[in-house]
């Protein structure tokens, strides 16, 4: 398995999604709105410095977690996932 696809940018798709690309799988964060996406992106990132900034990751890491996680909104997206999680209501 090496693509995960997360539906749903909310506070548990973002969770899922972080601890996703915090262990080397690359992500597809989708949802059905562009700015669903945008708010989930900015929060996961967030959550990543939060980290950084305790001490429980390095700057590295962070930005390596960052770069495998891309947003999406077409649904198509995922076809090319090896697992796809629901977190959406």
């Amino acid at each position: 398995m090496k693509v995960v696809g997360v539906i749903g940018t909310g506070t548990m798709g973002c969770g899922i999604a972080q601890i996703a690309a915090q262990n080397g799988y690359e992500v597809v964060f989708q949802n059905r709105r562009q700015e669903s996406v945008d708010r989930g992106l900015a929060n996961l990132r967030k959550n990543l410095e939060r980290l950084v900034a305790k001490e429980k990751l390095t700057q590295a890491q962070c930005s390596e977690a960052l770069a495998l996680v891309r947003g999406a909104v077409p649904i198509a997206e995922l076809k090319k996932c090896d697992i796809v999680i629901e977190s959406a209501p």
